[in-house]
């Protein structure tokens, strides 16, 4: 199984396309952890719906507390073998978990990346991709593309598919604003190596305030 972490604040404009996108999956075997972070929109609510509506959906509710606890949170309960990271306002294509575990069974590797795209509204695009062939990057090869961003590959957590071992014993920085580069080079920067597609998984809305 698949556990998608959603962290959800004031997230009520976008957060059913979110959603949507998330119960969508041609993958079926996955469940939907999202966490309501102190919202004071119909955030809650709208999760609420889901949740009474398909039962993958776990809905789970804190006190303001930020991205990272929000994350954390999430993770402590997750059930899956496997652990997606989604936010609020963007959006996965149908086939994107099916792609990661696809790629990281065939590759045999334990995280996998995969290709994004980026703009205000998301678009359809062809699910009957030639680029999700994995290939297997050394992960001193992934960090130098990060570093000097190049091919696309940035340290978001988005977009990914990791063995839940890889997250068992680290944790989002709850005091850092750039918590997700503190993940990066804690879970990068061991020994192993990672499965890359080109293929975009991954909607990013550029979204206005957002940090």
């Amino acid at each position: 199984m698949v556990s998608i972490i959603i962290p959800a604040f004031n997230a009520e404009k976008y957060l059913r396309e979110c959603l949507d996108s998330a119960v969508g999956q041609t993958c079926r075997d996955i469940e939907i952890i999202v966490v309501d972070d102190g919202s004071t929109d119909s955030t809650g609510r709208i999760i609420a719906e889901y949740a009474t509506c398909d039962n993958r959906v776990r809905p789970l509710v804190q006190p303001q507390s930020g991205v990272s606890a929000a994350r954390n949170a999430a993770l402590r309960i997750a059930g899956g073998e496997w652990v997606s990271f989604l936010d609020s306002d963007d959006v996965l294509y149908p086939d994107s978990i099916k792609m990661l575990l696809g790629a990281a069974q065939v590759s045999g590797c334990d995280l996998v990346y995969g290709g994004w795209r980026r703009g205000i509204e998301c678009r359809q695009i062809d699910e009957s991709r030639s680029d999700a062939a994995p290939r297997v990057c050394d992960r001193l090869d992934v960090i130098e593309k990060v570093l000097y961003q190049s091919e696309g590959i940035v340290p978001a957590p988005w977009g990914k598919l990791y063995r839940r071992e890889c997250l068992r014993d680290v944790c989002f920085d709850e005091g850092c604003i750039y918590e997700d580069l503190d993940l990066f080079y804690k879970v990068e920067g061991r020994d192993g190596k990672i499965a890359v597609i080109d293929a975009p998984v991954y909607f990013y809305r550029d979204t206005p305030g957002s940090l």
